[in-house]
């Protein structure tokens, strides 16, 4: 990245199943085809043991905290010229520090909001969340989204 090159932010929000971590990669790929160097920053990631999926519950408040401070450290050492966060962020408290973060070092930070039917996500979503809570966050994903401060340059994709 040159020295006074702007670092791109995409802040993914939606509920368990939605498709953030497939949109993810496919909104990756060209950057990382054209040389650019690509950070993807999610929660999940600390629990990802050898290749494969291991939740715990009492882990999440920390891999939150992570998560948060390894994208605080990218954007500080400019790690990359592309950031991707990939966590749910149902509600715009979650979505602040990301978003305070990247206006304080300069990055054009866009939210984006995966839109799909939540009866849709609750069957396909791989981290077992039950079907009620899947259904819980997507009332709350469309109330928070009415909350959102409007010099937060906000896009909603409609999920399949």
């Amino acid at each position: 990245m040159k020295k006074n090159a702007v670092m791109l932010v995409f802040i993914l929000r939606g509920i368990p199943g939605s498709g953030k971590s497939t949109f993810a990669k496919k909104l990756a790929r060209p950057y990382v085809r054209s040389g650019l160097r690509v950070k993807t920053f999610s929660a999940d990631d600390y629990f990802m043991r050898k290749g494969v999926y291991k939740f715990d519950g009492s882990k999440l408040g920390t891999a939150h905290r992570k998560c948060l401070r390894d994208f605080a450290e990218c954007l500080r050492l400019r790690r990359a010229d592309f950031c991707i966060v990939d966590n749910t962020n149902i509600t715009a408290v979650e979505v602040a520090p990301y978003a305070a973060l990247a206006a304080a070092y300069l990055a054009d930070c866009r939210v984006v909001t995966i839109s799909v039917a939540a009866r849709t996500a609750a069957k396909r979503n791989v981290h077992n969340v039950p079907r009620k809570a899947v259904l819980s966050k997507a009332r709350l994903l469309r109330e928070e989204t009415a909350r959102f401060p409007g010099f937060w340059t906000h896009h909603v994709i409609r999920g399949k």
